[in-house]
């Protein structure tokens, strides 16, 4: 129980998790029934990194210990802990039924919180992404109800894009556009750490892939400051800058 308080601390202390941050802070560390709601927390953020295996063990937790507390629909927001819920059956490896439930209940959910507002813009643009799997559709005009900029969500649809276009094979110049709109995202003061680790690994990585690597050179500088910013060394991300970091030392050379 403590070594997970001790994780959300360092999470509070790094990322930016909304509405609900004083109510974490605030809850009750002697009273097992809190872990419910951490090991829940836990699971959103480590999804949010893609650490999945840590992910599905919080996740799996954090249903058992709410499960059996009767009055866990009664906990200051409870809508937020169960959109996290939705949004982990979506993304894990659950029935096609499963899924499609929680897809639906997500989009058609009373997004209030930060927390709830980046589950339904994620899970609709993924919906988008696996929808129209090979078909062209626009993914800023189709978002634009679910991925508001002044939530500072609006690079979701651009990533779903860019993306989409890989697995649709569009042209490396299409999506090139779709780059360099998540290029200035980033470098445009943007807040949120957790989007700003999602756009850094995914332009290192996609704008390589299309030969464009002034970008890749970039990200991959930013995603190294944020690693140690984070105090994200030696977590699965760090391996991932290595990566990259090779990958940039044999386009630019040692000097890069």
């Amino acid at each position: 129980m403590l070594a997970a308080f001790e994780e959300l601390d360092k999470i509070l202390r790094i990322f930016d998790l909304g509405e609900i941050e004083q109510h974490l802070k605030d809850l009750d560390r002697t009273n097992p029934e809190s872990l419910a709601e951490i090991q829940l927390i836990l699971a959103f953020h480590k999804s949010r990194l893609d650490i999945d295996e840590e992910a599905t063990e919080y996740f799996n937790n954090g249903i058992s210990l709410a499960a059996s507390d009767a009055n866990f629909e009664q906990r200051p927001f409870y809508e937020t802990y169960e959109a996290i819920l939705y949004f982990l059956i979506f993304k894990k490896n659950y029935s096609k039924e499963d899924k499609i439930d929680a897809y639906v209940r997500i989009t058609k959910m009373d997004a209030r919180t930060k927390i709830q507002k980046y589950i339904k813009c994620s899970v609709y643009v993924d919906g988008l992404i696996m929808g129209y799997a090979r078909e062209s559709v626009d993914f800023i005009s189709a978002s634009a109800e679910y991925c508001s900029p002044k939530d500072e969500l609006d690079y979701l649809p651009y990533l779903g894009a860019a993306m989409h276009g890989q697995n649709a094979a569009a042209s490396f110049e299409e999506r090139k556009r779709y780059f360099e709109k998540l290029a200035a995202i980033l470098n445009d003061d943007l807040a949120d750490t957790h989007a700003r680790l999602e756009i850094a690994i995914f332009l290192a990585a996609g704008s390589m892939a299309i030969a464009e690597n002034d970008l890749s050179l970039e990200a991959t500088i930013i995603l190294n400051d944020l690693i140690a910013e984070l105090e994200l060394e030696n977590t699965h991300l760090h391996f991932v800058s290595l990566f990259l970091n090779a990958g940039i030392s044999g386009l630019w050379g040692n000097k890069s």
